[in-house]
């Protein structure tokens, strides 16, 4: 067999994992809402820059590390995601470190920043609460969570 420069013999992605089951176990993951449109926009993203480091290696001999590969699809899926609602704010610091932590705010509605958990001492457990409210008088909701000093209970 005659082989190019090319060819998709010379391609090999060294990452093993059954492949027929991937996209089913991709996009089998129930969400709701914005957050199941943020999962998919992040799916894509990752399964697009694949494709693009594939075209990177066969058409101009350049390898990408996989980290340069996540890197690549959490940058277009942070702008993927930005653009898709308006009068969301997402906060790129926390998309960065934890994406879930992007909850999105309405325009004029200030984001979350610097939220931490503390341990408590040993032997203490610590209720940890918190609240949010839609208007004056429109829809509620709080919950809360107990966590001993190593954050289990």
């Amino acid at each position: 067999m005659h082989s190019s420069d090319n060819s998709l013999s010379e391609v090999s992605f060294q990452w093993k994992f059954e492949f027929k089951l991937f996209p089913r176990k991709l996009f089998n993951i129930k969400f709701s809402g914005l957050l199941n449109q943020w999962w998919l926009t992040c799916a894509a993203s990752f399964l697009w820059s694949i494709w693009l480091a594939r075209n990177e290696l066969v058409f101009n001999k350049k390898r990408l590390s996989f980290d340069e590969i996540m890197f690549l699809a959490t940058l277009h899926s942070f702008y993927w995601v930005k653009a898709s609602k308006e009068g969301c704010i997402v906060i790129e610091s926390q998309w960065w470190s934890n994406p879930r932590l992007c909850v999105p705010c309405l325009k004029g509605v200030g984001p979350r920043f610097g939220i931490v958990w503390h341990a408590p001492p040993c032997g203490v457990i610590k209720f940890t609460v918190d609240g949010a409210a839609c208007g004056k008088s429109g829809p509620a909701g709080c919950g809360g969570v107990l966590r001993d000093h190593s954050g289990k209970f």
